[in-house]
């Protein structure tokens, strides 16, 4: 049996309901909606930021050291792994690459990598800051790293190698949408 003050229940329900309409809709209104591929794009390039910034550290590191202290390095740190599983392939392959490291690889290794982070992370702060010059500049790089770890997967059938590559033929695809975002709207303001 209805009483006497429901119409006042259903009133309220109907106020706060509008109200928290009103709300949501203000919120979306004071922040314009970036589609998925933005973040996508934001995040990828982030990572890109890291990676490069890690390969100027290990650029780095890799030209101070010396043959010995890399070969005591990989020993101790893949000791455990390999007494754990003598057959582990990643560790077997990490110790017989530092193994077989001679200086001049080592000196080789350091430029490229130096090269490659300096340019990963000035290319990144450039699309930080939406210089449209960067977005095209950064595709080239890109393709040409990617043809490069082509090149490197035909030579090594590494599974890890294909992984990479296809991870930068999708940051190409954001890079491109997002300067196809980007533009239209540098040009108009």
């Amino acid at each position: 049996m209805p009483h006497a003050f429901d119409f006042l229940k259903e009133d309220s329900k109907a106020r706060r309901r509008s109200l928290l309409k009103r709300t949501l809709a203000g919120l979306t209104e004071s922040r314009p909606r970036q589609p998925v591929l933005h973040y996508l794009f934001e995040l990828g390039v982030s990572l890109k930021f890291v990676n490069g910034a890690l390969e100027v550290i290990g650029a780095v590191f890799l030209f101070f050291s010396t043959s010995q202290s890399l070969n005591k390095l990989a020993a101790k740190l893949l000791t455990n792994e390999l007494l754990e599983d003598p057959k582990d392939l990643v560790a077997n392959m990490v110790l017989h690459a530092v193994k077989g490291l001679t200086a001049n690889t080592r000196v080789f290794a350091s430029v490229y990598l130096l090269v490659h982070g300096i340019v990963k992370v000035g290319l990144v702060i450039a699309l930080w800051k939406r210089r449209l010059w960067a977005y095209p500049l950064a595709g080239v790089v890109l393709v040409l790293f990617t043809v490069y770890q082509l090149y490197l997967f035909s030579h090594s059938r590494s599974p890890f190698q294909l992984f990479l590559t296809a991870v930068d033929v999708l940051i190409l695809l954001l890079l491109w949408s997002e300067y196809r975002r980007v533009a239209p709207r540098a040009a108009s303001g």
